[in-house]
């Protein structure tokens, strides 16, 4: 096989790749978690307090999918008189997954949403509430199976 025919393949071999790359970045969604971070970055010593707070209560918040839920357990000492708050499950690939589960004003360290309501994949969890005038917040990663 002569150079120029080598030199064909090499070039046909970058378009190609160039092609395919071109392709695949036009096919990516860039979207952002949330919509209004901007608000939501000025409110941010808010969050730092309530994890501070979670913090010193010296218990986790857990997340495990169990017969069929999720569920989401609240350290004891951070909810025995919950006056508002909510749960969040963001959808790290898209927002159309994304569901919100309103706490209420409830004593249960306990809250329960049916695996059939999320879409298979990674979620941010985000948790904030108000117990006994006091703040709490909680995030972390959640893989639903």
């Amino acid at each position: 096989m002569s150079w120029g025919y080598r030199v064909l393949i090499i070039l046909g071999i970058f378009l190609v790749g160039m092609i395919s790359m071109v392709v695949v970045a036009t096919r990516q969604t860039n979207e952002m978690i949330d919509s209004d971070y901007y608000e939501k970055e000025l409110a941010y010593q808010k969050v730092i307090d309530g994890r501070k707070r979670l913090k010193a209560t010296g218990e986790a918040v857990m997340i495990k999918t169990l017969n069929n839920f999720v569920e989401v357990q609240l350290p004891s000492a951070a909810s025995g008189n919950i006056r508002s708050g909510a749960i969040e499950f963001l959808r790290l690939s898209g927002s159309k997954g994304d569901r919100k589960l309103d706490m209420g004003t409830s004593a249960a360290p306990v809250y329960r949403l049916p695996v059939s309501m999320l879409m298979k994949g990674w979620y941010r969890v985000r948790m904030h509430w108000v117990n006994n005038d006091s703040a709490y917040y909680h995030e972390q990663n959640f893989r639903v199976q």
